[in-house]
């Protein structure tokens, strides 16, 4: 007592923060979700990006970006690991071969039946009508 705040406070020793590299980076390090595109590309603050994993069309994910080093591209971080993202080329873009997405393996996974319901209803319905007939 007796004390003015200003006194109580400077008497209090203030332990440093021990800052290092990797607690700064992890500060500077800004995440956002996304959607990438049916194509495998994403757009980061207007610029698009492509990732080589056609798995991930049309997923949410996080895009990684570290303000702490600018000249690093943003990448992807999909159920604990990082996957880079490259700049879109768009004319390499238009001719790249990729990967089957899960669209397109579950429309080549059904197969064609050969068993016609209709037609096996109509060849017993006829089938009948000539028995009939025939008493």
């Amino acid at each position: 007592m007796g004390k003015s705040p200003d006194q109580i406070y400077l008497a209090k020793e203030v332990a440093a923060d021990s800052l290092d590299e990797k607690k700064i980076k992890d500060a500077l390090t800004v995440r956002s979700r996304r959607r990438v595109r049916r194509d495998s590309t994403l757009s980061v603050d207007g610029v698009d990006y492509e990732l080589s994993l056609g798995f991930l069309a049309g997923s949410v994910v996080s895009v990684g970006r570290a303000f702490s080093e600018p000249n690093l591209a943003p990448w992807v971080e999909y159920e604990g690991k990082n996957y880079p993202l490259h700049q879109v080329d768009p004319l390499k873009n238009a001719h790249r071969k990729r990967e089957a997405t899960r669209d397109q393996v579950e429309a080549t996974s059904t197969h064609a039946h050969d068993f016609d319901p209709a037609g096996a209803l109509l060849a017993q319905s006829l089938a009948n009508d000539n028995a009939d007939g025939a008493l």
